[in-house]
């Protein structure tokens, strides 16, 4: 479905580009507020471009983006990722090639995270029990889920 489309990573000279997408999907999905080149790199400071940021492209043209970072919350790591693909170019497979792409690259900086996991942590409890029990093994990505599933709330 993403025939044609290029995939490569962005660099700050994209901006502009970015904020086109950003306008056009915004304007198509009812949203009045007009992003700048300016107010995006302000907001999205904390990106490294070529590492966490994918731009597609048709013929040459930015028709998408894709940008996950790694977040540290209540001790647990955490993908935040956003995109958005311009209208005209939408249902044809590249915001879920753009997504994919952002959240393998959020799930390998997680994997080449080396801080310790705090004693409370759901894998740090996964690890402490008995061989016994039937709980899954968290995903590295939901650590919070193997509560869910081992009934800890």
């Amino acid at each position: 479905m993403t025939e044609g489309a290029v995939y490569r990573p962005a660099s700050g000279a994209d901006w502009p580009a970015i904020a086109g997408v950003v306008n056009a999907a915004r304007r198509a999905d009812g949203a009045d507020e007009v992003r700048t080149p300016e107010s995006l790199a302000s907001e999205h400071a904390s990106l490294v471009m070529a590492r966490d940021v994918v731009i597609a492209e048709l013929d040459g043209i930015p028709v998408g983006y894709g940008a996950g970072q790694v977040l540290e919350r209540s001790g647990a790591l955490v993908a935040e990722l956003t995109g958005a693909v311009h209208p005209a170019h939408r249902r044809r497979g590249i915001g879920t090639t753009l997504l994919r792409r952002t959240r393998d690259g959020a799930v390998a900086q997680m994997g080449a995270d080396h801080r310790p996991l705090p004693a409370s942590s759901a894998a740090t409890r996964w690890t402490s029990r008995p061989a016994s029990s039937r709980c899954s093994p968290p995903r590295a990505s939901r650590p919070s889920a193997l509560a869910t599933r081992c009934g800890e709330r």
